[in-house]
Order: structure tokens, then sequence, then C-alpha cells
């Protein structure tokens, strides 16, 4: 505006350099990568079948998942309501087909709990690189990444060698 109006002679802003901005990055699984993921998913495993299902259909962060309360899963309208998430804000995230008729199965086979999964401990976050979660597979070596993208840093599930 000094500028503009010729009151200085130039522009001191002109100096300032600009921060480049990181490139984002986006990535979904492949349905290859998803059928190698639910291979894995059996067994002493299978108890985290349905938090995989739902992250991958919902796009919901894990601490989202597995502080869901049922008072917060609404059937008629096919939607869940997040509380307080990761950013401190409410959302609500739509229900697809798959995610209802999970929801319906676990809401069957746990009754009246407080939390859709109220076994939380069966789901510990176990210790490890950028705090992914770990799953131990029978005897191979398999890395799966399917969220990898930015929002689920937190929730790659990636087999270990044994």
């Amino acid at each position: 505006m000094a500028f503009d109006n010729e009151l200085i002679d130039s522009n001191p802003m002109r100096r300032v350099r600009l921060l480049k901005e990181s490139p984002s990055r986006e990535r979904f699984i492949t349905a290859k990568e998803e059928k190698k993921l639910f291979a894995q998913l059996t067994g002493g495993r299978d108890h985290i079948r349905s938090v995989v299902t739902i992250a991958l259909n919902t796009g919901m962060w894990r601490g989202e998942i597995l502080g869901l309360q049922w008072e917060h899963v609404n059937f008629l309208a096919r939607t869940i309501f997040i509380a307080r998430s990761k950013t401190g804000m409410t959302r609500t995230i739509p229900m697809n087909d798959i995610v209802f008729k999970e929801l319906t199965a676990l809401k069957q086979e746990v009754g009246p709990k407080e939390f859709v999964f109220s076994k939380v401990a069966r789901f510990q976050k176990m210790k490890g690189d950028r705090g992914t979660w770990q799953i131990a597979p029978s005897s191979r070596h398999c890395e799966i990444d399917p969220l990898s993208n930015q929002q689920h840093e937190d929730l790659n599930v990636r087999p270990l060698a044994s």
C-alpha cells in the first residue's frame, strides 16, 4: 500500500522468500493389497478384521475406531458420529453397505456394551516404527501398508517377519 502510494521507494516484502510446500501424498489400497491384507487377518488375528474393515471403508483413524461407542452409531441414518476426532473437531461419517453389515453383526455379537470394540485390550497398540500396528504372520514376511496416506499414517497394518 505504501509502495503503491509512492510513500516508499521499494517494497521490503520483495526480499521475503516463500516457503516451499511439501507435495501431498495420496495413496489408496489396491484390490491385490486388500486381498493380501485380509488373508493375514485369520486365526489368531481374526479379531482385528472388523477394525480394518471399518478403517478401509470409512477413513476413520485408529483412535476413533477403538473409542467408538454404540450411542454414536446411528443405524437408521446409517451414520457414525465422531464426538472428538484427532483434530479436535466433530464429524459425521456415512456408513456404506459393508460398514453397516459389519457393525450390525458386531452389535448382535457383543450385546449391550458401551463401546463397539469393548475388548480394546485385544487391539493394543504394539510399539514399533512410526507407531504402526504390527501383526506377526505365522511363517512368512509380508509388508502391507493399506492406509499409508497422510491421514492414516498411524494405522498401517504391517506383518512382521517371524
